[in-house]
C-alpha cells in the first residue's frame, strides 16, 4: 500500500464524511466549490468540529477562501475549521494569516484489508444501530462535550453506505463507531468509549467486527483520522501512520 495512494483514499472518504455532517440535521447544508467541500451546521455555531472544510488540492481553499468564510458568516456560525493534509504547510501558513489558529493534529492512518489478519471477537456484546442518534450520547460523554451538540448536529444518519455499531458494557451501551464505504475504502468515524467502560478493549474489538464486515463487502482498505487517545489502539490493529494532519480553526469574536 503506497502512502500517497492511501492518503488519497483517506481524503476521499473524509470528504464523504464532511458531506455526511452537512446532511445529518434539517438546517445543515454542504458548501461545495471546485475542489472544496465544507459542512455548514448552524445548529452548532460554536463547534468547529461539525463545521469542517476539506479539499482536493490546497490551492482550492486559497482560491475559494472568501466564499467559504462568507458561507459560514451568513449561516451565523462562529467557529469553523480546515483539515490540512500532511505536507500542506503552505496552506496552514495561509490560514494563519487569515486569523485561523492551530486546533489539533490528528494522524492520518490506513490499513490494507487484503493483507491484514483480522480476529473477530467471540464474546463481545455488540449490535448494529439503526441510526446515528444511538451514538450521540456516548460520543458526547466520551469526549466531554457539554450540552446537546451531538444531538443537534446528528439528528439522523440516513446516508448511503453508512453503518453504525454499538458495543455493551454490563448490558448498557458503552462503545460506538460509524463507517462509510467510498470506492473500496472503509472509513471509521465517531469511535468512542464511555470513560467508565475503558480498558476492556471494546473499541478495538468493535473495530475488528466492522473491519471483517468491510472486507466481506469487498473493501480493500480502511482509513481514519486518529486522536492521541485512539492512535495506540489503531496501531495495534495494523493501521499505518500516513502523517500528521492539522486542524486550523477560525473563531469569530461575538459580543454578549
Amino acid at each position: 500500500m503506497k502512502v500517497q495512494d492511501a492518503l488519497n483514499r483517506m481524503q476521499a472518504n473524509f470528504r464523504r464524511f464532511v458531506k455526511f455532517m452537512g446532511a445529518a440535521a434539517p438546517t445543515s447544508s454542504v458548501f461545495t466549490r471546485d475542489g472544496v467541500t465544507a459542512s455548514v451546521v448552524p445548529a452548532t455555531p460554536e463547534r468547529s468540529i461539525f463545521n469542517s472544510v476539506t479539499y482536493d488540492a490546497p490551492d482550492a481553499v486559497v482560491a475559494h477562501y472568501d466564499e467559504i468564510n462568507h458561507a459560514y458568516h451568513s449561516a451565523q456560525i462562529n467557529a469553523w475549521t480546515v483539515w490540512v493534509m500532511p505536507d500542506d504547510s503552505k496552506l496552514a501558513q495561509f490560514l494563519e494569516t487569515r486569523g485561523h489558529t492551530f486546533d489539533g493534529a490528528p494522524i492520518a492512518m490506513a490499513l490494507d484489508l487484503e493483507t491484514t489478519t483480522i480476529s473477530a471477537p467471540s464474546e463481545l456484546n455488540w449490535k448494529h444501530a439503526d441510526d446515528l442518534r444511538s451514538l450521540n450520547a456516548i460520543n458526547r460523554k466520551a469526549y466531554g462535550i457539554t450540552g446537546a451538540a451531538f444531538e443537534e448536529a446528528f439528528e439522523h444518519g440516513n446516508f448511503p453506505d453508512a453503518r453504525f455499531y454499538i458495543a455493551h458494557h454490563e448490558h448498557q451501551p458503552a462503545c460506538t463507531l460509524a463507517t462509510l464505504d467510498v470506492n473500496g475504502d472503509c472509513g471509521f468515524y465517531l469511535v468512542a468509549t464511555l470513560p467508565d467502560a475503558r480498558g476492556h478493549g471494546y473499541a478495538s474489538q468493535l473495530m475488528s467486527v466492522a473491519l471483517g464486515e468491510a472486507r466481506a463487502r469487498g473493501c480493500t482498505t480502511a482509513s481514519l483520522q486518529a486522536s492521541p487517545m485512539g492512535y495506540p489502539v489503531y496501531r495495534k490493529l495494523g493501521f499505518l501512520d500516513l502523517g500528521k494532519m492539522s486542524m486550523w480553526e477560525r473563531r469569530r469574536q461575538t459580543t454578549r
